[in-house]
């Protein structure tokens, strides 16, 4: 399309453009002014390879806006080539590894992808072996926490390959400096920090997690009444929790904002598994943040008064039962749920004016 831009001038604004021609919409505007009609369209399509044509339909051009002369602009028809190619190419990839053939990769099957990935990533081969075992658990379960929402144990390819979060991970086949990987779940410095934690909570180096382990957790002040319940929704052994069901727990700590991280929240405040909270359950949690509010000197707020205010910023479409719906439409699930089981958050919600005019935000910046 390049050459075809190359090797035509533009045409005048009133002027047709002349079958088989690429224009451009002006002077000096580069690629994104060039523009080509179906002749011209059709015309490249059957100058490429036979596997190259599947581009170059009808339907295809009629995907893109056209201007009075019928023309469309390369550079988006170049960018969706360059787009489905890559999907193409993650497809076949990820299709290795669906040994059922029902378009769907199981654990164990995400489980030997990422273990090759390992070998396609020149960063990803510095991790030391005895540690590669613990890294494919931390890949695969980034993309069910965030992937699997109905918790079948299995991923979609469709899902897989349209979504950024296998992106990061494939992003690690290429030579990228430290800086880039911020924030980047599959990066190795993030998975070591993650193992970091599990290692630090377990004191006794059984190599699973206690719920008075789990209590030590940083970054929140928990309470036990929270971490028992994670311990009864969490797959645990003898009692105790090991690493898979201990990234759950991160990954919804680390991304409390996201739906995944308050979908996580809320099998654990349902309680009685009725699909909504009503008084008794904001009670059966919020009671533990109390004491702790009063343990940590700050003070004995009345739970009455949080759960009208709780009901007051969700406002229900049942004014004594709140869904998950009710909380996803209401814009304040992160601020509702996670301040029933992190004091910290509590506090921060209770004196959020007292804490802006502390630290008023720079306007300036």
């Amino acid at each position: 399309l390049q050459r075809h831009a190359c090797s035509s001038s533009p045409a005048p604004p009133s002027a047709a453009q002349s079958p088989g021609s690429l224009s451009s919409g002006g002077h000096g505007q580069g690629h994104e002014a060039l523009r080509i009609n179906w002749d011209g369209f059709s015309q490249a399509g059957a100058q490429l390879p036979s596997k190259m044509r599947v581009y170059f339909s009808a339907s295809v051009f009629l995907r893109f806006a056209r201007d009075l002369h019928g023309a469309i602009p390369v550079l988006p028809f170049y960018q969706f080539m360059v787009c489905r190619d890559a999907l193409l190419r993650k497809r076949i990839t990820l299709g290795w590894y669906d040994f059922s053939g029902t378009g769907s990769l199981r654990e164990q099957d995400l489980d030997n992808f990422v273990q090759d990935e390992i070998h396609n990533s020149p960063l990803l081969q510095t991790l030391e072996k005895s540690f590669q075992t613990f890294y494919v658990c931390t890949a695969v379960r980034m993309l069910l926490f965030f992937l699997d929402a109905p918790r079948r144990g299995k991923l979609r390819i469709k899902t897989l390959i349209k979504g950024p979060i296998l992106d990061e991970l494939l992003a690690l086949r290429h030579a990228l400096p430290e800086e880039s990987l911020q924030g980047n779940w599959f990066a190795p410095a993030s998975a070591k920090r993650v193992y970091g934690l599990y290692l630090h909570l377990d004191t006794d180096g059984n190599g699973m997690l206690s719920q008075q382990e789990l209590l030590r957790y940083e970054g929140a002040y928990l309470t036990e009444v929270f971490v028992a319940r994670v311990f009864e929704e969490a797959q645990t052994y003898e009692g105790e929790m090991d690493f898979k069901s201990f990234l759950d727990f991160v990954l919804a700590m680390e991304n409390r904002g996201t739906l995944q991280a308050l979908q996580y929240l809320w099998r654990v405040l349902d309680v009685n598994k009725k699909n909504s909270l009503g008084v008794f359950e904001i009670n059966f949690f919020f009671k533990s943040i109390r004491q702790a509010l009063i343990d940590t000197g700050h003070g004995a707020v009345e739970t009455e008064d949080v759960i009208d205010e709780i009901f007051d910023m969700v406002r229900p479409q049942d004014p004594e039962r709140i869904t998950f719906q009710d909380l996803v439409n209401s814009n304040v699930g992160e601020t509702v749920l996670w301040m029933l089981v992190d004091m910290e958050a509590f506090y921060q919600y209770d004196n959020r004016e007292a804490l802006i005019a502390q630290h008023p935000p720079d306007h300036h910046s």
